[in-house]
């Protein structure tokens, strides 16, 4: 219902723009193993319940499949054919690998941690319903799993961040951090820690482009691979 501009537009504003570059570096993959959505939220959002009765957000038009944008505005109509044709092809798979990919690790490994990597605006969205009008919004949220996030993993990040002179809050603005259904609460080696960047630390919100000129964006992304060496060696 709208322009192929338009939907870009939509995209790019709602978008965890340069996280994969910014979380998975070219030198880092094989270290680490990853599930990266390989298409826009606006299309389909991983990150959202399937059933609308669960997602707070598909009040707004923006649970699993988005028919509204940012405004309020409708973007698309889903018929029940397509919304399942969408949640068969590209929701479930997407979660499969990441059930998959953990089950493996969890074979193989004495502990398994899963690290939710996202970034946020500066401005909250128009549909933030964990923000707070005029709120000033920290550098560095961290999300946990009251059943999969020990309080140790979470000061040992909370303190890393700061020590880099990072302002951190836990479970604002965004809360919770990902576990595959299917092992929630049957493992107790599996652990699972939400990061999310203010995206003004590495990127120009208007032009969408990364802070390379002044090096913002290297120095985050050599930050959190630091991280991910101490925390992958349990120290």
């Amino acid at each position: 219902m709208i322009s192929a501009e338009e939907l870009l537009k939509e995209a790019e504003h709602l978008g965890d723009l340069h996280t994969e570059d910014l979380f998975y570096p070219n030198e880092q993959r094989k270290r680490y193993r990853a599930v990266v959505a390989g298409f826009s939220r606006v299309f389909c959002d991983v990150e959202r319940y399937e059933e609308d009765e669960a997602e707070g957000m598909s009040r707004f038009g923006m649970g699993v499949l988005y028919t509204h944008n940012d405004n309020g505005e409708q973007i698309r109509a889903i018929s029940t054919e397509l919304g399942e044709e969408i949640l068969s092809e590209y929701y479930r798979p997407h979660h499969k690998e990441l059930e998959q990919q953990v089950e493996e690790c969890l074979q193989s490994s004495e502990e398994v941690l899963i690290v939710d990597c996202h970034s946020f605006p500066d401005v909250p969205f128009n549909n933030s319903i964990l923000s707070v009008s005029g709120e000033m919004r920290p550098d560095i949220c961290i999300g946990t799993d009251e059943h999969h996030t020990s309080k140790e993993l979470t000061e040992f990040v909370v303190g890393f961040f700061k020590s880099k002179g990072y302002s951190v809050r836990i479970n604002t603005p965004y809360a919770g951090s990902i576990v595959p259904l299917k092992l929630y609460r049957s493992s107790p080696k599996l652990s699972t820690i939400m990061i999310e960047v203010n995206r003004k630390l590495y990127m120009n919100e208007m032009t969408k482009e990364k802070l390379e000129g002044g090096g913002e964006f290297q120095k985050m992304q050599e930050a959190i691979q630091e991280l991910f060496v101490m925390i992958g060696k349990g120290d």
